[in-house]
């Protein structure tokens, strides 16, 4: 501040004429170095508002864990098979556009209930589909998976950070502490915005059921909730082709070969599920590995195969070896009662 107003004195010393009479330039001396000072506190109140935020917005973001996990430090032990997770997939999002839109717009509506229920068979692409709107929305949203027994604190955090949030959780029908979470989010005054998306496998079961889990004044929070429930998705065709893909990006993340495909048969069938499919592949890329492919381990690192059995050496013939003295041995005398009898010529 210092500063701001030693260099307003010193920028009015140099713009004000030297005839002018000296009290009116001390007085525009003074006049530069009020707006200078003034200046200066704004740029520190700035300065210190966006540290403040961030401050908040990190203590919002500790109640929620990432969408995607941190990658292990030691890939070797990462399984092969989370490959198959929806936060871990290297597959692209097929299909359910209108599903995206649909969450988007419901996040981004002024006047709309904070909770939405998204429901489905499992393996359908439920959290697929959360994890993609999520990663969606604008920058200033903050986004994240709700940890256990946080729903009053990260309200709280919500309201201090004044930033939108969105809350995904799965398993909603498994979890205990969604009705406090409901509570909650039922006294928030909607500023800022706060969403909170629970994925199940039966929508409207999962709504009846929270019903009685909420305080009765909170309980139009949910049962204004909306129910997004997801079909079965693509035909013969599209399943085909996505199991293509997933064939081939399963085999380049796993440094596997790419196993033969075909672009009009796969051993997939309308109306599986995306994960059927998903299985299917990972299948036939474990299936396929070469003679110089490597083996997974029990833990999903890598490890040589078993190394190729050595072939017995030919064993030399046998022969019977001779007696020593076998040669020259003399022919047996024959015993004394045994004596040969001569004939009538000798």
């Amino acid at each position: 501040m210092c500063l701001l107003a030693s260099g307003g004195l010193a920028a009015a010393g140099a713009w004000v004429p030297d005839d002018w009479p000296l009290g009116v330039r001390v007085a525009a001396a003074v006049a530069a170095a009020i707006a200078a000072g003034a200046a200066g506190s704004f740029v520190t109140e700035v300065m210190n508002a966006r540290r403040a935020k961030t401050s908040t917005r990190g203590v919002l973001e500790h109640l929620l864990r990432p969408l995607t996990p941190p990658a292990p430090v030691d890939e070797a032990e990462q399984s092969v098979f989370t490959l198959l997770l929806a936060t871990t997939c290297p597959t692209p999002f097929w299909g359910r556009q209108a599903e995206r839109q649909r969450l988007w717009d419901w996040c981004e509506a002024p006047a709309t209930s904070p909770v939405m229920v998204l429901g489905g068979h499992g393996g359908c692409g439920k959290t697929r589909l959360a994890l993609q709107a999520a990663r969606g929305l604008d920058e200033d949203w903050v986004t994240g998976w709700l940890k256990a027994d946080t729903g009053p604190q990260l309200v709280d955090a919500v309201a201090a950070a004044e930033m939108p949030t969105l809350v995904l959780v799965d398993d909603a029908d498994t979890r205990t502490d969604v009705g406090t979470l409901l509570d909650a989010v039922a006294a928030h005054d909607g500023r800022p915005p706060l969403r909170v998306l629970l994925i199940t496998r039966h929508g409207d079961g999962l709504r009846q059921a929270l019903i009685d889990a909420v305080e009765e004044p909170h309980r139009p929070v949910i049962v204004q909730a909306p129910v997004l429930t997801l079909r079965r998705l693509g035909q013969q065709g599209d399943l085909i082709r996505w199991y293509g893909e997933a064939t081939v990006a399963f085999a380049t993340r796993s440094g596997r070969s790419v196993p033969h495909l075909s672009s009009a048969t796969a051993p997939v069938q309308e109306g599986q599920t995306l994960l059927e499919v998903l299985a299917a592949a990972m299948f036939a890329v474990l299936h396929a590995a070469g003679p110089g492919d490597q083996v997974l381990g029990e833990s999903g690192g890598r490890r040589p195969g078993p190394p190729p059995k050595p072939r017995p050496r030919p064993r030399p013939p046998r022969h019977r070896a001779e007696r020593p003295g076998a040669a020259h041995r003399k022919p047996r005398r024959p015993p004394e009662g045994r004596r040969s009898v001569p004939g009538p010529d000798g």
